[in-house]
């Protein structure tokens, strides 16, 4: 794949097909009518297999399915399917880490990134979509829904709301405990300012601040004080 990896940034969809693609896949077992099992998984999957590219008989195919019943939290068919998940999941990382060492290589910073978050996604069994408020406890999609109405979409926001604790409360939490452990999840949540500035030092950049730097300490050593010099002779 690094013919793949080396094109203009790949997003996160791209790189999961990328992924499952790898002949490393080759012998994931498809069972026996297991292609019209994949056919009707596809169907409760967020992201559409390529029928172009993919066939449900496919073993490639089937880890694409799979993976996304790992990300999204999908029911799986059969019970056979959680050892072919653990098979696909088991398989996956080392070859994203090498996926990242070869982006990285090509210079494919979009395609690096987007490893990185698919790794990411792999280990906590979510997806870049999912709104960073469901990482609080009991919070249903109704309550997700209400947050939403109020222009509150992603954590920082409800962090950064004063009101915070009069939101919770219309959101009908469970249990009064339920109400309570959120807010003290909000309110305890760190709040951190991030600056990032990147500098691109062309090489004329790079000599000129040489040659100010070397202009600079003899201006230095010329300002220091000088010692005397010693007088020839000798004491009587």
């Amino acid at each position: 794949f690094q013919r793949t990896l080396a094109r203009e940034g790949l997003g996160f969809v791209e790189i999961m097909r990328v992924l499952c693609e790898c002949p490393e896949y080759d012998e994931l077992p498809v069972r026996h009518n297991e292609d019209k099992l994949n056919a009707e998984f596809a169907e409760h999957c967020p992201l559409e297999v390529d029928l172009a590219i993919q066939a449900y008989d496919s073993p490639h195919t089937k880890a694409f399915l799979l993976l996304q019943a790992h990300m999204w939290g999908l029911a799986l068919p059969i019970g056979d399917y959680n050892t072919d998940l653990k098979t696909v999941l088991d398989r996956s990382i080392p070859l994203i880490q090498a996926m990242v060492d070869i982006a990285a290589e090509e210079a494919q910073l979009r395609s690096t990134i987007n490893l990185i978050l698919l790794i990411q996604c792999l280990h906590q069994a979510t997806q870049p979509w999912r709104s960073s408020l469901s990482t609080l406890p009991h919070l249903s999609a109704k309550a997700l829904a209400t947050l939403k109405g109020m222009g509150i979409e992603c954590l920082p926001e409800l962090i950064e709301r004063k009101d915070s604790a009069k939101i919770l409360m219309k959101l009908q939490l469970p249990t009064a405990e339920a109400h309570k452990e959120v807010l003290q999840l909000v309110q305890e949540m760190p709040r951190m300012r991030v600056r990032i500035e990147l500098r691109v030092l062309f090489p004329e950049d790079g000599k000129k601040d040489s040659e100010d730097e070397e202009e600079e300490k003899n201006a230095e050593k010329d300002s220091r004080p000088k010692r005397p010099k010693r007088r020839k002779g000798r004491l009587v």
